[in-house]
């Protein structure tokens, strides 16, 4: 979104829709052939920034990413004018803020954590990394805000026609954003333990991982929503799924992709020309380490990569191979408000989307939607959500009403090799193995 028509600054995990591209539309979300999420009629697009080890010689190698929660969680206040309203058509935005470095106690910090999962502590959420291994993983948490203008459905910075509700996620919305709409809450897990054995090989061994911002303090992150919804659909799902089971399925609103069937995936060639996997000597675009404390500022990429012409998109839920443009600036400029300066902007199971392999549009690591159904964490754990009981339906999305059901989408790509494999992998660019969609992952830049 901040860079519509061209690779994105820094790496991203994508999950959604198979009409994701280096620009896009409301339109172009819809016509998505199919979805690595489980309900049909949302077409959307959900990222944040992909996370590295970075060793003591400079170069990265690509953590795995084994899933992304999205909750759609019912929240709102009495003193709200009106009832939970549906995502408009056209809505995107943007929380958290990439140039962080610092903990600065605003709402949008406080909307951004980390929850380490495992070992001899209960899950704590915190604002940065830990400095410890985290056996069950490391959860990354962004809350979306959920209060609206009710006229801009996008602007310049992708934030300034949202707010965070007053005191909190359930206090009421402030002057000027009328609207309560649906509170995103992403959650991100890393599998960081097959690397415990590997930190003293760390550029920093109190702490090896980063993101792909150049950020080894875990401030920058932040996550992108680009609306596909069948906004009908949603609005009626958030009236008349009021249960409090959790169970997505129970919502018969909705239509759900039969992810039983092995053959039922999504996949998506790439768009971009590039090498973002496996152990890289630099981290994709102009992103040198930085922790700050003050705000890192732009930096301009040398020698961005080639795009490809056409992005197919094809498997067992795409009804045949689809091909269409990669959207440039120069061929069809669809989202005119961006910009590329700064932004003003848990329970201990260890949920894994066993998703089978795909690839994206962009700068970024993609996936395509698991096969089971299983518990799912308590976002409530170390979060700032209270507790409630929570399952998680994987490839499904989270639910309205008083039903708190969750998506575990999986990402739009493939997961990296395990650590001492990955770093024996020679450099590749996007060759026509990734753009074939073969099981082995490939991660892009958007």
């Amino acid at each position: 979104m901040t860079n519509p028509g061209a690779a994105s600054g820094h790496v991203h995990t994508i999950s959604g829709g198979s009409g994701f591209n280096l620009d896009m539309s409301f339109e172009d979300a819809r016509a998505s052939k199919c979805s690595s999420c489980m309900v049909k009629q949302d077409m959307s697009n959900y990222w944040t920034p992909a996370l590295y080890f970075a060793h003591a010689n400079g170069s990265f190698t690509l953590v795995e990413q084994v899933g992304l929660i999205v909750y759609y969680l019912p929240r709102s206040n009495p003193k709200d004018p009106g009832s939970v309203k549906a995502f408009p058509d056209g809505f995107r935005m943007l929380a958290g803020n990439p140039y962080k470095r610092s903990f600065d106690g605003s709402d949008m910090a406080k909307a951004i954590g980390v929850n380490c999962l495992g070992g001899s502590r209960e899950p704590t959420r915190q604002p940065d990394f830990p400095p410890n291994n985290c056996p069950n993983g490391m959860r990354l948490e962004v809350m979306f805000p959920s209060c609206w203008d009710g006229k801009n459905v996008d602007s310049k910075n992708h934030q300034s026609h949202v707010a965070y509700p007053v005191g909190g996620e359930t206090g009421p919305c402030p002057s000027g954003f009328p609207v309560r709409i649906e509170t995103l809450f992403y959650e991100i897990m890393w599998s960081v333990d097959p690397w415990k054995d590997r930190w003293k090989e760390a550029k920093n061994t109190s702490q090896p991982f980063v993101l792909s911002t150049g950020d080894p303090t875990g401030y920058s992150l932040h996550g992108d929503f680009l609306n596909g919804w069948d906004g009908d659909v949603l609005q009626k799902a958030i009236d008349e799924c009021t249960a409090d089971s959790g169970v997505i399925e129970e919502c018969k609103v909705f239509e759900f992709y039969d992810y039983e069937d092995g053959k039922n995936k999504c996949f998506q060639t790439p768009a971009i020309d590039e090498s973002v996997t496996g152990t890289l000597a630099a981290l994709p675009g102009c992103n040198p380490i930085s922790a700050g404390p003050e705000d890192v500022t732009v930096c301009a990429e040398k020698s961005p990569p080639k795009l490809f012409d056409h992005i197919t998109v094809f498997g067992g839920l795409s009804g045949g191979n689809h091909s269409h443009d990669v959207a440039t600036r120069s061929s069809q400029p669809s989202s005119p408000d961006s910009t590329s300066a700064k932004s003003s902007a848990s329970a201990e199971t260890f949920v894994q989307a066993s998703s089978a392999d795909d690839t994206s549009a962009g700068r970024a690591t993609a996936a395509d939607a698991s096969t089971s159904s299983a518990a799912g964490p308590d976002p409530s754990a170390g979060s700032m959500m209270p507790s409630t009981a929570v399952w998680a339906s994987i490839g499904a999305v989270a639910l309205i009403g008083l039903l708190v059901a969750v998506y575990l989408c999986a990402r739009r790509g493939p997961a990296p090799a395990a650590p001492p494999d990955s770093e024996k992998q020679a450099l590749r660019s996007s060759s026509d193995e990734a753009r074939s969609g073969s099981d082995s992952e490939t991660s892009l830049r958007h």
